[in-house]
Order: structure tokens, then sequence, then C-alpha cells
């Protein structure tokens, strides 16, 4: 069991593993014997028809759900069986399908709360802590946050209430917030769904930036020409299984991916 943040290196080509993943609700097969290698400081999608075990297996990566066999190695080291809030710790953050902002917050404090580092997110730093270092810090993660928002166009938005956002900036918020907590992968589930086509450019194209940063991305999606152009690899799932792994230009020409778009 993981004790700490693991060391990062660089021998490690591929952040995540996936070693023969399934799981099953039931008597329901939802994810079988995924094995994957997700590589570092590259954006990967996930895609696939509904129901073809995308979610279930990010949540799988996330912490959320245990596999019914298989392992989850992060960074070469087994965290299978480990919470969802133990990957958070480490690393490993998530968005879900369906926006889950503060709706009572502003923008700019949905994304003040999670930031990374804050004094006080441990119990002793109350006591320990110094009044100036906890202004440094605030001062700090405001201006990230509001970098982050003038990169979307939602500086004016910062005092509104989030729940007050249009569904597209509801999604970017969200994305946002995620990345405030410094994530080393970002799992991201339908970033793209609901985001107006040209707000869309702008957020593949700074997912990208994150990646050149050293960040990794795994992503579920259903606009295919998005994938294409912003994601280095995709995996395409049916029915629980992959079907096929590679470039999504690649993907297309493939008959039993397109079948399985077809018949689901």
């Amino acid at each position: 069991m993981i004790v700490g943040n693991p060391v990062v290196t660089s021998d490690f080509a591929s952040v995540l593993e996936l070693r023969g993943i399934s799981k099953a609700f039931g008597d329901v097969d939802v994810v079988r014997d995924v094995t994957i290698e997700v590589a570092r400081g590259k954006m990967t999608a996930l895609v696939g028809p509904n129901g073809a075990g995308k979610s279930t297996l990010l949540g799988i990566v996330a912490g959320e759900h245990r596999p019914t066999s298989g392992k989850v190695l992060y960074r070469g080291q087994d965290v299978t069986s480990l919470p969802a809030f133990r990957h958070g710790q480490l690393g490993i953050v998530r968005t879900f399908q369906l926006p889950a902002e503060f709706k009572r917050l502003t923008v700019l404090e949905n994304l003040l709360v999670v930031a990374a580092g804050q004094s006080g997110h441990r119990f002793r730093d109350i006591f320990i802590g110094r009044r100036v270092h906890w202004i440094e810090a605030e001062r700090v993660a405001v201006a990230r946050a509001r970098a982050l928002l003038a990169r979307f166009g939602l500086e004016a938005k910062e005092d509104q209430y989030a729940g007050d956002l249009s569904g597209g900036q509801r999604r970017i918020l969200e994305v946002l917030r995620a990345v405030m907590a410094d994530p080393v992968v970002l799992l991201l589930d339908e970033p793209f769904a609901g985001v107006h086509p040209e707000v869309l450019g702008e957020l593949g194209g700074f997912l990208g930036d994150l990646c050149a940063e050293g960040a990794t991305v795994m992503l579920i999606a259903h606009e295919l020409d998005a994938v294409e152009r912003h994601c280095d690899s995709v995996v395409v799932m049916a029915r629980g299984a992959v079907i096929f792994e590679g470039t999504m230009t690649d993907a297309r020409r493939q008959r039993e991916v397109v079948e399985a778009y077809v018949t689901g």
C-alpha cells in the first residue's frame, strides 16, 4: 500500500496501467478484461457508444469503484484497493458527466475552495501556520484562478454565483476547478459536451498545454472531431471491452469501430 506520494521519475513512460480490469454489478459485466497503458504527458480519449463501460472504467481509475478483477498501477505502484480520496491525494483528479459546481458560491470561490497547498488543509496548520503565509498563499491562488478564468473569457463573472452560469460555462468551471487541484492525472467525463464550438477549441488547446507541462489527461468524449484534433490517442470500447487502440484517424477506418457505433 502506498504510504505517501510516489516519487516522480522518468522511468515510467506510462503513468497509468490497467491490467485485466473487469467490473460486474450483480450479474451484469460492465467492464471486461481491459488492459491499457496511458502515456505520461499525453491526452488519451475513451470513446465508444453509450453503455460501453467508459464511465465505469474512469471511476475505477479514480478509486470510486473497486474492480471485480485486475489491477490499477499508478507510477508503477498498485493503487487498486485505495479509496477515492487517496487517489485524489496522489494526484488523480476526476470530473463527472454532470457538472457539480457549488451553486451558491461565486465562480472565483468555486476555484479557490479546491486550490492545492492551502494552509488549513491539515489541522495542525491552524495552530502553527503564520498569518503572512496564509495571505501569500491566498494571493497566489487568487491570481492563478483569475488567470484560468481569463483564459476562457470568464473573468467578468468571478463574482457571480456559479449556479447562474450557462451549461457550457459550468462545464468549463468544472475543468478549471479540477486543474486548481494540481492534478498529475486529470480524468474528465465528457468535458466537451455542451461547450460552444469556438470554446471547445480553446478547451482542447488548454488541455494540450497542460500535457505539455507534464500532466496526463484521460477523457471520455463523443465529439469525435474534437478527439481527432486534440487527443494523442484513443481507446475505443464496446460492450465493456476494448476493441481498438490508436489514433482517431485510424479508428475511423476500422470496420469493428464503425459497427460498434452503429449497433451499440
